[in-house]
């Protein structure tokens, strides 16, 4: 009997990221968020772009003793009223006139508002939230409650991972093509593919097109199911 294919993915924990990422979560029948390695400084576990006044803006989440010292699971944010009334002002001032403004908004509220501010188990709420808004069941897991090598890098570890939760199918962004092997994959009886994002531009206001923004840009300005036609069908796996 041929055995049947269990597809997993394995990214860091990004806050609100682009269309890509989810593409990512929607082709795996596991996503896992790598969360027991180091906390990346200025990177995009707590930061991403907003559309303001027809250019890219950069929002970030404070995080308490920020440190790469610490692991991205030893991390926690720390949002404070002041923050949190600021950081709505600046969604609000940006969207307001978006066609979907007023349920995103409102879903971006409850994103923020999550009790738990451990950085993996917030991002992973706020991953959820979004996929339930669009209808969309994913299974997410966190990289530190699966038995594997802690100790193991890069390929290895994605592996390890991918084989301990019963993998046969490995997917990771494109931007992993000149890091992994398919044959080191093969070696385990894993395949390894990578999506390659094909987004086509949307209508953002009245003005040229910004692309890869947060995903909290594209759910202003299109439907559920115009989100999931881009999710589902734009993107080459290779």
């Amino acid at each position: 009997m041929e055995q049947q294919t269990k597809t997993i993915a394995i990214h860091q924990p990004y806050f609100l990221p682009y269309l890509g990422y989810f593409q990512l979560i929607c082709q795996a029948d596991i996503f896992v968020l790598l969360d027991d390695v180091t906390f990346i400084k200025r990177g995009w576990i707590n930061r991403n772009t907003i559309l303001l006044n027809q250019q890219p803006f950069l929002i970030s989440l404070p995080v308490e003793k920020a440190s790469q010292n610490k692991l991205i699971n030893e991390s926690y944010f720390l949002l404070d009223q002041r923050f949190l009334e600021k950081n709505l002002m600046t969604i609000e001032t940006a969207y307001k006139r978006a066609p979907y403004f007023k349920e995103i908004f409102n879903l971006y509220q409850q994103v923020l508002l999550y009790e738990n501010r451990n950085i993996p188990l917030f991002i992973k709420n706020s991953l959820e939230q979004v996929l339930n808004y669009l209808s969309l069941e994913k299974e997410i897991k966190l990289s530190h409650e699966i038995d594997h090598d802690k100790s193991k890098k890069r390929a290895d570890k994605l592996i390890d991972l991918t084989g301990n939760l019963q993998g046969t199918h490995y997917i990771n962004s494109i931007g992993g093509q000149s890091l992994y092997q398919p044959d080191a994959f093969l070696h385990h009886g894993i395949k390894l593919s990578f999506l390659r994002p094909e987004l086509r531009p949307y209508q953002q206001f009245n003005h040229p097109f910004v692309e890869k923004l947060s995903m909290l840009d594209a759910l202003m300005f299109n439907s559920p199911a115009a989100i999931k036609h881009m999710l589902l069908t734009q993107f080459t796996l290779i």
